[in-house]
């Protein structure tokens, strides 16, 4: 029997935190490794707002100080709906960036290299402290012109332990290190907890409880 990660992980962990209740869920698109824990998650937690890539709202939104802004298929895939290809499930997935204060987060789901390259030819707003690699670190994504305009301090990459898929690729990982990004990865690292004031930024291991931290103000003016 698969592993309801939504059941078994996700929800568990929420309560851990005393989270009862989510005010918005987003699915990045339909594959079983993104959106198979979604049933078990409506059914313990009330949700006020879902966003999916097509119901994501295009305009940027502010939440107690967070701006949410959806990409993908909503900038990026405008430049293909003249029909030059069919758009594979991992090329409509949504796009995500996230900014508080200083820290910034790019989530790009499985976004491909055509993603990629439409984000990069929209003008979409990549630079980004943190980038969640796409594709689980596949060879076909994080080229080296997006990483070039993403630039950032902290990479992580979704991957299972020995999957069958090869993944991270070499080739994605050579990209990351030549460019002089920390990288971690939940195969090693196990679960990623990011955390921000706006000025600093916190990494949790939760494999080896090991927490790094990140100044994000000019000069180091963090407080320790």
């Amino acid at each position: 029997m698969r592993l309801d990660v939504g059941d078994r992980v996700v929800a568990p962990f929420l309560w851990n935190r005393g989270i009862a209740k989510l005010a918005t869920a987003v699915t990045t698109h339909a594959d079983l490794d993104h959106a198979g824990g979604m049933s078990a998650i409506r059914r313990h937690f009330p949700i006020a707002v879902e966003w999916t890539g097509a119901t994501a709202p295009r305009d940027r939104q502010v939440w107690s100080g967070l701006s949410v802004q959806a990409l993908g298929e909503g900038q990026a895939g405008a430049l293909s709906q003249a029909g030059a290809f069919a758009r594979r499930a991992n090329d409509t997935a949504l796009v995500l960036r996230l900014d508080y204060g200083r820290a910034s987060f790019l989530l790009t789901s499985d976004a491909t290299a055509t993603v990629e390259r439409e984000l990069l030819a929209a003008g979409a707003p990549l630079r980004a402290t943190v980038l969640k690699v796409g594709h689980h670190g596949a060879r076909g994504a994080t080229t080296p012109e997006f990483l070039r305009a993403v630039r950032p301090m902290v990479a992580v990459i979704s991957v299972g332990p020995a999957n069958p898929y090869g993944h991270p690729a070499p080739e994605t990982l050579d990209r990351l290190q030549s460019a002089g990004i920390r990288l971690y990865r939940t195969d090693r690292d196990g679960a990623l907890i990011f955390e921000t004031d706006g000025r600093q930024l916190t990494v949790t291991r939760w494999a080896t409880r090991r927490t790094d931290h990140y100044c994000l103000a000019p000069n180091d003016a963090c407080e320790e």
